[in-house]
């Protein structure tokens, strides 16, 4: 079973590892929302995983040189909304494992696809 989620690409400025403000209530709301858009995503699916593997796909809107690790925690949101929906069951190491992380360029719609299958242990 596979459900694969997409979402719009986050801004680094306001969820990034290097978000330009030290002050967490600064972008709160931006976070919030982020969040709540994955989990009104994740919802209408009925499937619900246990133990669950992720591949990151991260449409970029440019060139412009990211890490890839800075883009896992950018959509750390989003994965924390999907926990929230209950289609996963907990985000920690002994739950979720990263499968792939891909990185494409898409001008016209960046964004990021969550595509969570199941993890038989």
């Amino acid at each position: 079973m596979t459900v694969k989620l997409i979402l719009p690409f986050p801004s680094s400025k306001k969820c990034g590892a290097n978000k330009r403000s030290n002050n967490w209530q600064t972008n709160a709301d931006y976070i919030k929302s982020l969040r709540d858009n994955a989990k009104q995503t994740a919802e209408v699916f009925i499937e619900k995983f246990d133990y669950v593997l992720l591949d990151y796909v991260f449409y970029v809107p440019d060139l412009q040189a990211r890490d890839m690790d800075d883009m896992i925690i950018m959509a750390k949101h989003y994965v924390d909304g999907c926990r929230d929906a209950g289609l996963i069951k907990k985000d920690d190491w002994q739950h979720l494992h990263i499968k792939a992380v891909s990185v494409f360029v898409d001008r016209l719609a960046p964004r990021v696809e969550l595509i969570f299958s199941e993890w038989v242990k």
